[in-house]
């Protein structure tokens, strides 16, 4: 009984542990990529994001997507962020609860990640 408490003991530490070192403290040992992979990584993010944007509203919001948008490179993803905020009352409340952030923090962050790449912060 006695290495059965001892074995849960250690399990609860762990766990513990493992609650601390992601209840949201920042990281003692950061990491920081030089300027050049940081502005690739971020290109490679916004494209990924922009061409999956284009996707969902040519299959979801046709009516939001304008004739002069003909692929997923003539749409930037701050522009995404407005036009999905302006058509919100059509993602079904379920999908944006499981999201566990409000829709205007996603939308927000898209807009960040354009501008952080084209602007050149570090």
């Amino acid at each position: 009984m006695l290495a059965a408490g001892a074995n849960h003991s250690s399990t609860s530490l762990s766990k513990q542990k493992h609650q601390s070192t992601t209840s949201g403290v920042p990281s003692l040992y950061p990491v920081y990529l030089p300027y050049h992979t940081q502005h690739k990584l971020l290109g490679t993010v916004q494209q990924a994001l922009e061409r999956a944007c284009y996707d969902f509203a040519m299959r979801f919001l046709p009516e939001a997507v304008e004739e002069e948008w003909e692929c997923a490179e003539s749409v930037e993803l701050n522009l995404w962020a407005r036009v999905f905020t302006a058509h919100q009352e059509r993602f079904s409340q379920e999908d944006v609860d499981e999201l566990g952030k409000p829709l205007s923090q996603l939308f927000d962050s898209m807009s960040r990640i354009r501008s952080s790449r084209t602007s050149g912060y570090r």
